[in-house]
């Protein structure tokens, strides 16, 4: 574990070189990760619920769908929130009254 949060640490420091705005990125992903809603739809866009192959068309399309789901658990991560508890949050098309 100590491992990824060097690469964690070393990936900030690259590319956040200050301390305070490394800080406020770091944070602004920890805020996410209280909004329930906005994660549930990350996971959404990034298909981490959907594994429907036949929609890809070409191998491109599923690179693309493989880069947003890695993306999405990225985001994940960085938020601290594990994806199964944004799942019971999705409204499912049978699930909505008029």
């Amino acid at each position: 574990m100590s491992g990824m949060r060097d690469a964690f640490r070393r990936w900030f420091a690259t590319y956040w070189p200050s301390t305070g705005n490394a800080q406020r990125v770091i944070d602004g992903y920890q805020a996410m990760g209280q909004n329930r809603e906005l994660m549930a739809d990350i996971a959404l866009r990034g298909n981490l619920f959907t594994v429907d192959y036949n929609q890809a068309l070409t191998s491109r399309d599923d690179a693309i769908a493989e880069g947003r789901r890695q993306f999405a658990l990225e985001v994940f991560k960085l938020a601290k929130m594990d994806p199964a508890d944004a799942y019971g949050l999705i409204e499912r098309p049978h699930d909505r009254r008029s």
